[in-house]
This record gives structure tokens, sequence and C-alpha cells, in this order.
């Protein structure tokens, strides 16, 4: 399922979380983030990543408002999705680099 090591979430309204972007490596998943994603997106790290031993993608950090980044998965869920982990769901509208 996964083909990249970190990949960037975004809530939606129903939910769940779309993958909106995938980044091979760190300064590419970083880029992202400062330039492109918006508040609410996070960095996760996929199955793929060596620091990841489980099956499911692990939250790293968030956007808040661009340039700034918050390091809570609980404040993410809370602000963000709604009080509830997200359903993560992939779609073709994936952007990876």
């Amino acid at each position: 399922m996964w083909t990249t090591s970190y990949i960037i979430l975004r809530p939606l309204p129903d939910g769940t979380a779309a993958v909106a972007h995938e980044a091979a490596d760190m300064k590419r998943a970083n880029y992202i983030l400062q330039y492109v994603a918006e508040p609410g997106d996070a960095l996760f790290q996929t199955p793929l990543h060596p620091k990841n031993t489980g099956d499911t993608p692990k939250y790293s950090y968030h956007t808040a408002q661009r340039g700034k980044f918050i390091y809570s998965n609980e404040e993410w869920i809370k602000n963000f999705c709604g009080g509830k982990e997200p359903v993560i769901r992939r779609d073709e509208t994936t952007t990876a680099v």
C-alpha cells in the first residue's frame, strides 16, 4: 500500500484523512509542510520508514499555520480531526515527490 517513507495527511470533514502528498525523504517532506501544506496537514512515517516498526503510519507533527509546526498528535486530533482518530484513505489525488 505504501510507496514512500513519508506521507502528509489532510483531515477531511467526514472523519477521514486523505493522503495529500507523499515524500521519499525528510527534506522533501519538510519542503511540502513549509511551503505547500494547509493548516492541519500532518506528517506521518509510513511502515516503510525504518523507525516505524508498526503496520500503520506514525504521526510526526502537523502544521498549525504556514511555517508553524506542532508536535502533538493529541492536539492534531482535537483541533483538526473533530476529536477522533481519523480513518486514513488513499485516492488518486496523492502527489508523490
